[in-house]
C-alpha cells in the first residue's frame, strides 16, 4: 500500500510540474493576422506564417482593419467601423469575445499592444488632433495622452520590447519617426530626418532595431535602423514596387510586409523576407482583394482555455510515465 501511495504522490508531482511548464510551450506555427478585402469589405484574417490556413475571424459587414496580437497570442486588437465612428476593439484569436475598449466619439485607429499585455496604444482624435493615446487593454480607466505636438498628426504607435518607449510617426517635416517614453513623460527623440515620408515603425524583438516604411527613394521601401539613435538606415526590400507595413517574426529573423510587386499598383499581398533582405522572398497571400497590415504573433500557447486540446498531450505524458513507473515497481516487487 505504501508503494502505491508513493507512486500516486509522484504522479501528482509530475502533473503539477507539467502544468507549470506547459504555458511556455508553443503548439504549432507562429501566426500572422492581417486585413483582407477579398470578400468585398475589410476583414481580419489569421494564417500560419507560411500562408497556410487563412481564416476570416472578424466576419462583420463593417470595415475591420489593422490587427495586432497580444503578447501571449491569445487575443487580437483591431480597428473597426462597426459603431459608425471607428473604434478600437479586442477579440480572442478565433474571433469570439469581441469587446470595444475606446469611447465615442471620436475616431481611433492603429492599435498596438504593450509587451506586458496590460495596455493598448492607438491613434485618437480626442484632443481634436491626431495623437497617440494609451488605455488599459480591458477598456477600463481613462485614456492617457502620450503625444502633444499640435497641429502635427502622430500615429502608428509601436512599443519597445521592454515597454518603456513608444515609437510613432508624425507628419512633421514631410513624415518622420520619433520615440518617446511610454508614460508620456520626457522629450521626444527624432530618429529620421528625411523628407521622404518615414512611417510605420516596428521594433525588433531584441529592441536594437526598428523597421519602417520610407519613400525617400521615390517608392515605398522597407528600411531598418538602429533604435537608439536612428543610425544605420538601410533599405532591405529594394524593389520598384510599393513595400510597406513591416512586422518582425518573434525570433527577429524575418519580416512580413505588404507589397504590390507581383501586380504593380493593382493588388497588394503579404510577403515574408529575411530580416536583412537577403535570400528568397515568400509570398503568403494570393487573393484578388487587398491583403495588408500584417502583424506577426507568437505560436499558440499550450494549456489555455483557448486551446483545450493541449490537455491531451499533458495527460498522455503523465500516463506514459506512470505506466513506466508502475511496471518498474511491479518488477521490483
Amino acid at each position: 500500500m505504501m508503494k502505491i501511495m508513493e507512486l500516486h504522490a509522484l504522479l501528482v508531482l509530475m502533473a503539477c510540474c507539467l502544468i507549470l511548464v506547459l504555458p511556455a510551450v508553443a503548439a504549432g506555427n507562429e501566426r500572422i493576422a492581417f486585413s483582407s478585402e477579398r470578400d468585398g469589405n475589410s476583414e481580419i484574417y489569421v494564417m500560419s506564417w507560411d500562408g497556410t490556413g487563412q481564416t476570416d475571424i472578424s466576419n462583420n459587414p463593417s470595415a475591420d482593419f489593422s490587427p495586432t496580437w497580444s503578447p501571449d497570442g491569445s487575443r487580437i486588437t483591431f480597428y473597426s467601423g462597426r459603431d459608425g465612428v471607428g473604434s478600437i476593439y479586442v477579440m480572442n484569436s478565433d474571433g469570439t469575445g469581441v469587446t470595444k475598449i475606446t469611447s465615442d466619439p471620436p475616431g481611433n485607429g492603429f492599435p498596438a499592444w504593450s509587451p506586458d499585455g496590460s495596455k493598448i496604444a492607438y491613434l485618437s482624435l480626442i484632443s481634436g488632433n491626431g495623437d497617440v493615446w494609451v488605455k488599459n487593454a480591458d477598456g477600463s480607466g481613462v485614456e492617457q495622452q502620450i503625444t502633444f505636438d499640435d497641429p502635427s498628426f502622430e500615429t502608428n504607435p509601436a512599443w519597445s520590447p521592454d515597454g518603456s518607449k513608444i515609437a510613432f510617426d508624425s507628419n512633421r517635416d514631410g513624415g518622420n519617426i520619433f520615440v518617446k517614453n511610454s508614460d508620456g513623460t520626457g522629450v521626444e527623440t527624432r530618429l529620421t530626418n528625411n523628407p521622404g515620408y518615414n512611417v510605420q515603425p516596428a521594433w525588433s524583438p531584441d529592441g536594437t532595431k526598428i523597421a519602417f516604411t520610407s519613400i525617400r527613394d521615390g517608392n515605398q521601401e522597407i528600411y531598418v535602423m538602429n533604435s537608439i539613435d536612428g543610425s544605420g538606415q538601410t533599405d532591405i526590400s529594394n524593389n520598384p514596387a510599393s513595400d510597406s507595413k513591416p512586422t518582425w517574426s518573434p525570433d527577429g529573423s524575418k519580416i512580413a510586409f505588404t507589397s504590390d510587386r507581383d501586380a504593380l499598383y493593382l493588388n497588394y499581398e503579404i510577403y515574408v523576407m529575411n530580416a536583412d533582405g537577403t535570400g528568397n522572398i515568400l509570398r503568403d497571400t494570393f487573393s484578388p482583394g487587398y491583403d495588408g497590415t500584417p502583424s506577426w504573433g507568437p505560436a499558440p500557447v499550450l494549456y489555455t482555455p483557448e486551446y483545450p486540446s493541449a490537455y491531451i498531450p499533458a495527460i498522455a505524458i503523465v500516463g506514459f510515465l506512470g505506466a513506466v513507473l508502475l511496471i518498474k515497481r511491479t518488477k521490483e516487487d
